[in-house]
């Protein structure tokens, strides 16, 4: 996860970001391959900053809210 919210903040898009895991032989959701449309629910989920329900800090974060707000410009 870390991965894919590092490249869109360097200002990769979702199916370069798709590809790069294929390529790389990252398996994806459900052991399948990686979708733009994977990708960008991702990086669009306020799950991995911590968020559940509109709750701030609801569970542990996996990338910071900086990150995930970088990630989502």
């Amino acid at each position: 996860m870390r991965r894919i919210f590092d490249e869109a903040k360097a200002g990769a898009g979702p199916a370069m970001i798709a590809r790069g895991l294929n390529e790389s032989g990252e398996s994806g959701p459900q052991g399948g391959t990686w979708s733009r449309q994977v990708v960008t629910g991702i990086l669009r989920n306020p799950v991995y900053a911590g968020d559940r329900y509109g709750v701030k800090g609801a569970q542990p974060a996996i990338v910071t809210r900086r990150l995930w707000n970088s990630a989502n410009r």
